[in-house]
Parts: structure tokens; C-alpha cells; sequence
């Protein structure tokens, strides 16, 4: 379906580029790949690779080996996109941690925090970009019948607050990207 409909909006102008999103529980699958992204002129995916990392394992805190399971897992990722897509940009869309679902919210904070920077490490280098999902948390969409997503009315996932206050990762992120963009222009004077 997709496909389809990539294929008819080049058709009604060619000159722009054309995407569209897949959820990771998509894209996973190598053989799935193939025929998700033909005709996108950039892979657009989300990702959330430390988070479900975390469920998996049940581990507490954010430690070396998530780092070591994100890199990894980007590293095989990227080799099946290469191979099928050679020099088709891939962008993570979307990657995050939740706060605000475990009873000590300060300890959540440090978890988001530490989650978000894992992810970016191993995005960095690796794929064209990638955004945080999101700015700030945000009331959910209610479904027809009054649920709402996660059983929760505020997405737990903003690096900001819902009145616009700094979570915690905020400053590691700053740090972070300054940091990594001073090693990326040593990296081009060199």
C-alpha cells in the first residue's frame, strides 16, 4: 500500500522527496525491509532500541551493556539498509525513554537521561539523523471509548515538562551535541 502511494505522489510532483514512517515492530524483520522502503527517497524509522532493551532484560539503571546492545543492534541494522539501499539517508524519526511511570520521578529522570544519551551514541555515526521523540510531554489523544495511549493522560516521554520545565536529560543532551559537533569539526580540519 505504501508503495502505491509513494509511487502516486512522485507521480503528482517529482521534485520533492518522499517518505513515509515505519514503527520499528515493522522494519525489524530483514526480509520486510525490501518492500517497506523502495520507493522512499529517505528511510524514515522509529526506534525505541534502549527502552525495549530495558523490558527485555528487566534491568534497573542504564548501563555499558545497553550501549553495547545499541551499537550493535545499529551496526546490523545498517548493514541490511546498505546492502539494499546503497547510499539511501536513514533517519530515526522517533526514539525515547518515558519519566513520570515509576514512582521515584527523580530516578526516572537520571533513567531518561541515561537512556537517551546510549541511544544517541549509537546513532551517531551511524544513520543520516535522528529526532528525540519529543519536545515536551503532552496530553494524549483519547480513543473513542475514553482510553487513552499507556492508560495515562500526559505522555511521560517530552525532555521538557508539560509546563515547559527542563528535565534532567535536557543539559546532557546540550553537552553532548556540543561536544560531538567540536569533535566532528576537528574531525573535517584533520
Amino acid at each position: 500500500m505504501n508503495d502505491a502511494l509513494i509511487r502516486y505522489i512522485k507521480q503528482l510532483d517529482g521534485s520533492r522527496l518522499v517518505t513515509h514512517v515505519t514503527q520499528g515492530c515493522w522494519w525489524y524483520d530483514k526480509e520486510l525491509v525490501s518492500s517497506l522502503f523502495t520507493y522512499d527517497d529517505v528511510i524514515c524509522i522509529n526506534a525505541y532500541v534502549t527502552m525495549e532493551h530495558n523490558s527485555v532484560t528487566g534491568s534497573g539503571d542504564i548501563t555499558p551493556e545497553h550501549d553495547l546492545h545499541a551499537a550493535a543492534f545499529w551496526d546490523e541494522k545498517m548493514a541490511i539498509f546498505r546492502e539494499k539501499f546503497p547510499g539511501k539517508p536513514v533517519v530515526v524519526t522517533e526514539f525515547g525513554y518515558p519519566t513520570g511511570k515509576i514512582a521515584d520521578g527523580i530516578k526516572d529522570e537520571e533513567k531518561q537521561r541515561d537512556a537517551l544519551l546510549c541511544d544517541m551514541r549509537a546513532l551517531e555515526k551511524r544513520l543520516a539523523g535522528y529526532a528525540i521523540w519529543h519536545f515536551a510531554d503532552h496530553e494524549w489523544e483519547r480513543a473513542e471509548d475514553g482510553t487513552v495511549f499507556f492508560g495515562s493522560d500526559i505522555s511521560p516521554y517530552g525532555i521538557f515538562t508539560r509546563d515547559r520545565k527542563p528535565k534532567k536529560c535536557v543539559g546532557a543532551i546540550a553537552e553532548y551535541w556540543k561536544e560531538s559537533g567540536a569533535a566532528a569539526q576537528t574531525e573535517n580540519q584533520n
